[in-house]
């Protein structure tokens, strides 16, 4: 597992998640990695080369230890064809073969009170744990 949240992100892809998926820019800003070097993003999705145009990648989070894994999605901003598959990706999985679900670092508490209040779970002091990135 990876212990630090993603680097940096550009102002489009933080509007793409705010704008476009009504995503918190807290939680974008948090998660998102706008990736532009072909090496950053062929290491990434385990290729050799990359040929593709840059984008943004995010990571998800295991829910039992809070901490990032090496699981996640890439978008490039053109979406890829590939010549064995009719419809072009706008997605990509890495590493291929894992899950699908993201489950993104939240920011702060007053998110999780947020989360607590919609789905009406209670959050109690054993609940919280400070050492972890999802607190």
């Amino acid at each position: 597992m990876i212990n630090t949240p993603p680097r940096s992100t550009t102002k489009a892809d933080i509007q793409e998640w705010t704008e476009g998926s009504l995503v918190s820019e807290a939680i974008a800003k948090l998660n998102l990695q706008s990736l532009n070097d072909p090496k950053e993003i062929a290491k990434l999705l385990n290729w050799s080369h990359y040929y593709g145009t840059p984008g943004w990648a995010v990571r998800s989070v295991d829910l039992e230890t809070g901490q990032l894994r090496r699981f996640g999605q890439f978008k490039p901003y053109e979406a890829l064809k590939f010549p064995n598959l009719e419809k072009s990706q706008k997605y990509l999985t890495f590493p291929k073969g894992d899950g699908t679900e993201v489950m993104l670092l939240i920011p702060d508490m007053e998110a999780w009170e947020k989360i607590s209040e919609r789905y009406q779970v209670p959050i109690t002091p054993e609940d919280i744990d400070e050492s972890r990135l999802d607190s």
